[in-house]
């Protein structure tokens, strides 16, 4: 279903006219959700495989807890953490963990423009 709604996006913006900014800057939002849907949607893999699948390993109450309970909160606080990262409010937190890339697109044109 990803690659179908990815290749859905490329080919009608590769189809369109993509010299305008606007087109540009939508494009880019519309593969930064793609990236942000195909991350949740593997976090929320990883939750179905350890519920219905690994939790079955074991009659352990322990590892009923772990493969059921833990794994479950733990999925949905690295989700939060993936809606919070894919934020454009919060950039501010992606430009201090990830550093600003736009800065860094700067930087390497100023760096090649140097060097030819």
């Amino acid at each position: 279903m990803n690659i179908a709604t990815f290749s859905k996006i490329y080919f009608f913006y590769k189809s369109t006219e993509t010299e305008q900014k606007e087109m540009r800057r939508k494009s880019r939002k519309n593969k930064v959700l793609f990236c942000q849907t195909v991350f949740e949607d593997g976090i929320m893999l990883i939750d179905m495989l350890f519920t219905f699948k690994l939790s079955s390993l074991s009659d352990s109450r322990y590892w009923t807890f772990i493969s059921v309970t833990f794994v479950w909160q733990s999925v949905h606080s690295v989700d939060g953490f993936v809606m919070v990262m894919f934020n454009e409010r919060l950039s501010f937190l992606k430009r201090k963990l990830f550093g600003n890339l736009d800065e860094q697109r700067t930087n390497i044109q100023m760096m090649t423009t140097v060097v030819h």
